[in-house]
């Protein structure tokens, strides 16, 4: 009686400094959306540092009816987004600066707490005394990337949740919610497109058919719905000549292109970015292969994991789903720090199911989550003497390293893995479980997350 006491205390006041850092880290944010006023007085950064107001002028523009792509905030970043996020951002343009921010700050929050919770369920983690600290630790070492994402009002940190909704759904067999999330994800920030390929080869042709209806519901029947269809098209059009095709035309001449993939802005850790910035430096004359260099790493990962999917027992399934989560950072054009919220989820899967694993890959679980914590604990504490290792992409190589660990973990070469579709035992009907149905944390979901 008296342990369960302390341990509700304890839980207390830990709430109580979750609160007192969710309210510094929102002062801070509304500190570095730039200049405004707050109760007649003067606040705010004389600069801004915020992604978010470059959403606030996507959503001007749309109240003025002038073209988004021509909208630029004060440090003239310009809106290179899909125009729903304009279109959302429009309502909040109403409001005093502050206030803007605050609620997108919100927002975020709840998302980044529901996306914790997909994560959560994914792994089956349970509800008692421990089980409700153990959780942390993914939080923690993740915790860079979530400060960041945070602090710079970035829609990164409700692409993560979308994205861990999508992989739950698609584990309890709701294929439709899951095309759903995934819609949202890529509606928001298009480099989340790339996991369906994954599930094109899985031939899971339910899940791609709602995915790319509810993708042309979101991105261009939505936004026809408030703009008018011819509006619509012309914007969608425009997105693909300003923004689309030079983020994947190398050494593009487009206005928008060094806002797009900034390689040599040292927190960019994808591939492309990486050997752009070594090769610059050590061989220039490679420079003009990097790309082919970077597509075919990223192909070459790519069919890796779809052979260790083959071989990994069910149990196993989620490695390999985190390990395309780890494939999609290092594969994509631009990963600034906040897209590695997505590492929740490996995060998660190696906390949760290693323990289960033989005594080695126990060990190699254990290696990895020590280099993780000693990352998480340099960034704060090392700052720009970090820049050496931000521009030999320390963090890509460090994801390489998840990536090899968790195909690792997956691997099963002695155990033949049945190929037969089985109905999830959690869904007790064709159409699977209502929302309001979801497992409790203390129930494990059924490990084959894309059978």
């Amino acid at each position: 009686m008296q342990a369960q006491s302390r341990f509700k205390s304890s839980r207390l006041w830990f709430r109580g400094l979750v609160v007192l850092i969710t309210v510094l880290l929102a002062l801070g944010t509304v500190w570095r959306a730039g200049p405004s006023t707050v109760a007649g007085h003067p606040f705010g950064s004389t600069h801004t540092h915020s992604d978010f107001t470059a959403y606030l002028a996507g959503g001007q523009a749309i109240r003025n009816g002038s073209d988004i792509y021509k909208a630029h905030n004060e440090r003239d970043w310009a809106y290179v987004y899909l125009p729903p996020l304009a279109i959302l951002a429009a309502p909040l343009t109403r409001l005093p600066l502050p206030a803007s921010v605050l609620l997108w700050f919100l927002i975020c929050v709840a998302a980044l707490s529901l996306g914790i919770r997909y994560c959560r369920r994914l792994v089956g983690a349970g509800a008692g005394p421990l089980d409700s600290a153990k959780p942390l630790l993914p939080v923690v070492l993740a915790l860079p990337f979530i400060v960041d994402g945070l602090a710079r009002g970035q829609a990164s940190v409700v692409v993560a949740a979308a994205v861990f909704a999508m992989f739950y759904y698609d584990a309890i067999d709701q294929p439709v919610r899951a095309a759903g999330c995934l819609a949202v994800a890529v509606v928001l920030k298009v480099f989340p497109l790339a996991l369906l390929a994954y599930f094109v080869w899985r031939r899971r042709w339910r899940f791609c058919v709602f995915s790319v209806v509810f993708m042309i519901l979101g991105g261009l029947l939505f936004p026809a719905c408030v703009l008018g269809w011819q509006s619509a098209v012309h914007d969608v059009i425009e997105w693909m000549h300003v923004v689309g095709l030079p983020a994947l035309t190398p050494g593009s001449k487009a206005a928008y292109f060094p806002q797009l993939l900034q390689p040599d802005g040292l927190h960019n850790q994808s591939l492309y970015a990486v050997l752009t910035r070594v090769s610059e430096a050590a061989v220039p004359a490679l420079k003009p292969y990097v790309q082919a260099v970077s597509d075919g790493v990223s192909v070459g990962l790519f069919l890796i994991i779809c052979r260790v999917e083959r071989r990994a027992a069910h149990k196993n399934a989620l490695f390999v789903t985190s390990a395309l989560v780890v494939w999609l950072l290092i594969a994509a054009p631009v990963t600034e720090l906040h897209y590695y919220i997505l590492l929740l989820l490996p995060l998660f899967a190696i906390l949760y199911r290693a323990p289960s694993l033989a005594r080695a890959k126990r060990w190699l679980a254990r290696g990895l989550l020590t280099l993780f914590g000693l990352f998480a604990v340099s960034v704060p504490v090392l700052g720009d003497a970090l820049n050496v290792v931000w521009f030999y992409g320390g963090l890509c190589l460090l994801c390489f390293a998840l990536l090899g660990g968790l195909l690792i973990m997956a691997w099963q070469p002695n155990e033949s893995r049945d190929r037969t579709r089985t109905r999830s035992p959690v869904s007790s009907s064709p159409r699977g479980r209502r929302a309001g149905d979801l497992p409790a944390p203390g129930r494990p979901i059924p490990t084959p997350l894309v059978s």
